[in-house]
């Protein structure tokens, strides 16, 4: 069995010991789809630690800022065994076939829930109010002042949460934790 591929820790923004949100760059058209929800799953050759909840895209230019917040769940992988993706979302079949497009992206990350920032923080913001040098240019932590000072009560929710569980959907408009 091939070892798995995980993102080291060194790449903390804030080396402040929080792991459970991290940003993320994006390019467009791919967060658009993300908000409308034709894209359900976010595809990355690399293993995102569990203890993550939370990704926070930074879009990058011309944009140059962090727009929006997405619950995931964790990981979902194409082991042999393992469970195809639901064919509700743009690659989520590509994703399943093994198109050659989607080769080495071997985690899919399901988006629970969108929530748009009512205040997208700029670039020059990162670098200034909260300690980034420069554009996130792959996975970074987000530091402990940007949760505290964007909560996701206070953000616009896009898309409401939903958790499967087997054969069963739960969809609420407010978080859920699964312990």
């Amino acid at each position: 069995m091939a070892p798995q591929r995980t993102r080291p820790s060194s790449l903390a923004a804030g080396s402040n010991g929080h792991k459970t949100d991290i940003v993320l760059p994006m390019n467009q058209p791919y967060m658009g789809q993300i908000v409308s929800g034709v894209k359900t799953y976010e595809f990355r050759k690399y293993h995102i630690s569990k203890a993550v909840k939370r990704v926070w895209f930074y879009v990058t230019a011309p944009e140059s800022r962090i727009t929006h917040i997405c619950e995931i769940a964790e990981a979902r992988t194409r082991k042999t065994g393992d469970e195809p993706l639901p064919l509700d979302g743009l690659g989520n079949k590509e994703y399943n076939e093994r198109h050659p497009d989607w080769n080495g992206y071997d985690f899919a990350y399901e988006i629970l829930s969108v929530y748009e920032l009512k205040e997208p923080i700029a670039l020059e913001a990162m670098k200034r109010t909260y300690g980034f040098k420069g554009a996130p240019r792959g996975l970074v932590y987000a530091t402990l002042g940007m949760i505290k000072d964007f909560p996701l009560k206070d953000q616009k929710t896009v898309i409401q949460t939903c958790v499967r569980f087997r054969e069963y959907t739960v969809c609420v408009h407010i978080c859920v934790y699964i312990l």
